[in-house]
C-alpha cells in the first residue's frame, strides 16, 4: 500500500508564523500611532485655515464684519467653531436670525486648538478677554492672532496658525512645543 504524504503546517510552524507576526505588529503600532495623530493634526491646521480664510474673504466681499467663534465660548476651540456675520464687529454670539456661514466639528481624538499670544519667542495660552472670537471687519482686517494645534500625543510638536492684522492667514510655525 502506498502511503500519501499530506501538504499543511504544523501546529510549530503554525506558533512560529503567529509569533512573527505579533513582533512585527508590535513595533509598527507605534509608527502607525503617529501617522494617524500627524494626520489628524494636518486635517485641522487645514480646518483652522479655511474658516478663517473664508471669514476674511466674505467680510471683504459682502462688506459685512464677519466672526469666527469658539463654541464653548473661551479661547479653547477644541469643540468647534462657528463663522458668521457679525454686523456689530463686537465678536458676540451671533443673532437668530442670521445664518452660519460655517460650522467645523469638534477636533477629532485629542487634537486640540487654542487661541494664544506670542512674546516674541514661545506661545502661552490665551489669557485675556475676547480669546473666544477673532473677527474680520469689512474690509477682512483684524488684530494680529495665533491659534496653536497640537496632536494630543506626548512629546510630538504642533502647528501655529498667524492671522496678520491685514488679515492673511498662514501656517508660520511646525515643530512647536505643545506642553
Amino acid at each position: 500500500m502506498r502511503r500519501s504524504r499530506q501538504a499543511g503546517f504544523t501546529l510549530v510552524e503554525l506558533m512560529v508564523i503567529v509569533a512573527i507576526i505579533a513582533i512585527l505588529m508590535a513595533m509598527a503600532a507605534p509608527l502607525f500611532e503617529r501617522t494617524v495623530a500627524s494626520s489628524r493634526l494636518t486635517s485641522k491646521t487645514n480646518d483652522v485655515v479655511l474658516a478663517l480664510k473664508m471669514a476674511r474673504s466674505e467680510a471683504s466681499r459682502t462688506g459685512v464684519p464677519m466672526a469666527v467663534r469658539s463654541v464653548a465660548g473661551t479661547s479653547v476651540f477644541s469643540g468647534g467653531w462657528q463663522v458668521y456675520p457679525n454686523a456689530a464687529g463686537d465678536g458676540a454670539e451671533k443673532e437668530d436670525d442670521v445664518d452660519y456661514l460655517h460650522v467645523a466639528e469638534a477636533a477629532p481624538g485629542l487634537v486640540s486648538v487654542n487661541r494664544v499670544t506670542f512674546d516674541g519667542s514661545t506661545y502661552a495660552d490665551w489669557s485675556g478677554p475676547n480669546g473666544e472670537s477673532l473677527v474680520f471687519n469689512a474690509r477682512g482686517r483684524t488684530t494680529l492672532s495665533y491659534f496653536r494645534i497640537c496632536s494630543g500625543l506626548a512629546g510630538a510638536p504642533g502647528r501655529v496658525v498667524v492671522v496678520t492684522a491685514v488679515g492673511k492667514v498662514s501656517v508660520v510655525s511646525n515643530g512647536v512645543s505643545c506642553s
